[in-house]
C-alpha cells in the first residue's frame, strides 16, 4: 500500500466490510489506520440503517494491539488504535468513521455491536454470480429472509460477480447495496474465480484474515488453484498457527472458511485425526471433530469448522445450497439457466446440558419465512399487530423483526406480546423495538409490539 496523495487522508485498514470487528457494548476493538501523518484524532460508530445516529468512542494509540488480520504494511503511517463502546451504544450494525484533520475516511458495515448468548448462529451463502446472461439480479429477499433468521454472523463463500458480466461495475454496485443490508457481520472468503482487486476493494485489503466473535472465531484463507493453500508456505505456516493458538477459549467454536475441496486432506492434517499437542490443549482437552461443507457447485469454498469438546458429536455433513444453486433449464434456450429460488445454510452451534458443543445444520430457501404488518411500520401507531408466517417443516426459533411504534406517556417503554422483547431504539418521534419469537412448522403467529399499558393478553 503506497503513501497516500494528500497529508490529510487517512485509510481505515481494519476493521473491513468483510473482516469485521464484533464487539459487545462497554468493550473494546482495534482499528488499523494508515496516514501519511499524525494520529487520527477522533473516531465514531454510524448507525448502518440511521445515519443521524452517531456514537463518539474513547480511543488510544495502542501499538501492541493485535488487529486479527493478516494485512502487514510497512508504513510508518500505521496507527493501531484501541477503541471502547460504551455501554450505552445501541445492538447493531455500524459503519466507522476516523477523522484525520480536516478529513475523514470512512468503512461502511463494518461494526457489529452485539450481545452474545450462549448459542452462535451464521449464515452461509454459497455462489452468489451475478450477471451472468441468463441469471436474474440478485433476489434481495434472500437478504430479508437471513434478516428474520437473527444470525450473529453472515459467511460468504466467494463467487460473487460473474467473470461474463457485461457491466461488473453495476453489478458490484447493486450487489453491495444488497449485502449491506444485512443486520449481522459478514465475514467474506475470497472465491478461486474472484479478482483479488475487486475483493480488496468490496471487503477488505487481504483474502486472508480471523474474526473473532467472543470466544469463538472464524478463520478465512484464500486457495486459488494457481497458488493451492497447501503450495504456499507462507499461508500454510500462518494457518497452522492460528488453528493451533491457544490464545482462544477452549470452549468455543473454530470455522474455517475458503478451502477448495482438493485442500481437504491439507486441512485434515492441521485439524484432523492426528492433532499436535498444542491443538488438542486448544480444543480443551477434547476430540476434535472436523467437517467440511463445499458450495453447491463445488468450485467456491470450502467451509470446515472444529468443535471443541465433540467425542460425542456426530455432526452431519451439508452442502450448502448457493444463490444459484437451485436452476432449472429452459428447454427452448439449451445451456440457459434462470433462478427458481436463492438458498442458504444455517449453522447453530451450542452447548449441550452435558458441556459438549454441538452444531445444527438446515439448509433454507428464500420465500420460507415471512413477515406481515397489519397496520403502518412506521412510527405513527401505538400498537402494531404482527404475523410471522412459518412455511417450513421445522421450528424456527429466534426469528427477529424491527417494528415502529409512537410514543406514549413519558417514561412509558415499549412492549411485546407474543414475543420476546430484545432491543429499544429511541427515534425521538417514535420507538423501534427489536422483537424475538419463536415460530412453529408450517404456522404463523401474532405478535403485537406497542407503548403505553401493556395487555394481559395478546389483543
Amino acid at each position: 500500500m503506497c503513501g497516500l496523495a494528500d497529508a490529510n487522508e487517512a485509510e481505515i485498514v481494519a476493521p473491513a466490510f468483510g473482516r469485521p470487528a464484533i464487539v459487545a457494548p462497554g468493550e473494546s476493538f482495534n482499528i488499523d489506520v494508515l496516514t501519511d501523518g499524525a494520529a487520527p484524532t477522533a473516531v465514531e460508530l454510524v448507525s448502518s440503517r440511521h445515519q443521524d445516529h452517531r456514537y463518539a468512542l474513547a480511543v488510544s494509540n495502542d501499538p501492541a494491539a493485535s488487529v486479527g488480520s493478516s494485512a502487514t504494511i510497512e508504513n510508518g503511517g500505521m496507527h493501531r488504535l484501541r477503541a471502547k463502546v460504551e455501554t450505552s451504544v445501541p445492538e447493531g450494525q455500524y459503519d466507522l468513521v476516523v477523522s484525520h484533520g480536516e478529513r475523514s475516511a470512512t468503512r461502511a458495515h463494518c461494526v457489529s455491536v452485539r450481545r452474545l448468548g450462549a448459542r452462535l448462529r451464521v449464515v452461509v451463502i454459497g455462489s452468489i454470480g451475478v450477471g451472468e446472461p441468463c441469471i436474474p439480479r440478485f433476489d434481495s429477499r434472500l437478504v430479508n429472509d437471513i434478516n428474520l433468521r437473527g444470525p450473529q454472523v453472515v459467511v460468504l463463500l466467494g463467487g460473487y460477480v460473474a467473470s461474463t458480466a457485461a457491466n461488473a461495475n453495476v453489478e458490484w454496485e447493486r450487489l453491495r447495496g444488497e449485502l449491506r443490508r444485512i443486520d449481522a457481520a459478514v465475514v467474506a472468503a475470497c472465491g478461486a474465480a474472484d479478482p483479488l482487486e475487486d475483493f480488496s476493494r468490496e471487503f477488505g485489503p487481504s483474502p486472508i484474515g480471523a474474526t473473532a466473535i467472543g470466544p469463538h472465531r472464524i478463520v478465512v484463507a484464500y486457495d486459488p488453484p494457481a497458488d493451492a493453500l497447501s503450495q504456499n508456505s507462507a499461508q500454510r505456516d500462518w494457518l497452522r498457527g492460528v488453528l493451533t493458538t491457544d490464545a482462544g477459549s477452549p470452549k468455543g467454536a473454530l470455522l474455517l472458511v475458503g478451502p477448495r475441496a482438493e485442500s481437504s486432506d491439507f486441512v485434515r492434517s492441521l485439524v484432523g485425526a492426528s492433532p499436535t499437542p498444542t491443538t488438542r490443549r486448544s480444543a480443551g482437552e477434547g476430540a476434535v471433530a472436523a467437517q467440511s461443507l463445499a458450495d453447491g457447485g463445488g468450485l467456491t469454498g470450502l467451509l470446515t469448522w472444529v468443535i471443541a469438546d465433540s467425542a460425542a458429536v456426530s455432526a452431519p455433513s451439508l452442502a450448502p445450497a448457493s444463490h444459484l444453486a437451485l436452476v432449472r433449464a429452459i428447454p427452448a434456450m439449451p445451456g440457459c439457466r434462470t433462478l427458481d429460488s436463492a438458498g442458504f445454510s444455517i449453522l447453530d452451534f451450542g452447548p449441550s446440558p452435558g458441556g459438549e458443543w454441538r452444531a445444527e445444520l438446515t439448509q433454507a430457501q428464500v420465500g420460507e419465512l415471512a413477515i406481515d404488518f397489519e397496520m403502518s411500520n412506521d412510527g405513527t401507531v401505538l400498537q402494531l399487530p404482527t404475523r410471522v408466517i412459518n412455511r417450513t417443516d421445522r421450528v424456527v426459533e429466534g426469528v427477529v423483526f424491527r417494528a415502529r411504534v409512537a410514543k406514549a406517556d413519558a417514561g412509558m417503554r415499549p412492549w411485546a406480546v407474543g414475543g420476546r422483547l430484545i432491543g429499544l431504539a429511541d427515534h425521538h418521534e417514535f420507538w423501534e423495538a427489536t422483537v424475538s419469537a419463536d415460530v412453529p412448522a408450517h404456522a404463523a403467529i401474532r405478535v403485537v409490539v406497542g407503548s403505553g399499558e401493556k395487555p394481559a393478553v395478546n389483543p
